[in-house]
């Protein structure tokens, strides 16, 4: 529908920039909205998820949504580089602690959700920034980014579940 579209790309761009959303794969999404309230509740890329919108408005995207918006310059500055030692950790899911941050982008803020990057620019995860852009890096104990998927905790499972034949892993 044209109304989910707009309301889902104005969303996209007040989060994280003007121009953003024109990366995503508009043709091949579709959004679900809640029967009760009508509010929108995800978007779907064919018949995957691709983004959750929360009751705040904000975005919740996944690893498959990361790898279009990466596409854009300005999202960019929703992004966060790991140091080397980080880098194995939070590919598995984990939290990035602040003394692993190289950089932050200048839009990201606590609540925001972001992408973690490698030295080489390389996706790693995706979750949301604790700390303000300022302190990150800069203090020597706690998180900055609590990880919600990691490349490595994402594939991992999709292997472990083909194994065990279960839906999920606790």
């Amino acid at each position: 529908m044209k109304a989910d579209r707009l309301q889902l790309e104005a969303s996209f761009e007040y989060l994280y920039g003007k121009g953003v959303a024109r990366h995503l794969p508009w043709k091949r999404i579709t959004c679900i909205r809640s029967r009760k309230s009508q509010r929108m509740k995800k978007a779907m890329l064919d018949d995957r998820l691709l983004a959750t919108v929360r009751e705040d408005g904000s975005i919740a995207f996944t690893l498959e949504c990361a790898k279009y918006l990466m596409k854009s310059a300005v999202f960019k500055a929703s992004c966060i580089v790991v140091n080397d030692d980080a880098v194995q950790f939070v590919a598995k899911g984990k939290s990035l602690f602040s003394k692993h941050v190289l950089s932050a982008g200048a839009n990201v803020k606590p609540g925001l959700e972001v992408c973690l990057l490698d030295g080489e620019g390389e996706l790693l995860a995706v979750g949301k920034a604790i700390l303000p852009r300022g302190y990150m890096g800069r203090m020597q104990s706690g998180a900055a980014v609590r990880v919600r998927d990691g490349i490595r905790s994402v594939a991992a499972g999709k292997d472990l579940r083909a194994e065990t034949g279960k839906a999920s892993l606790t």
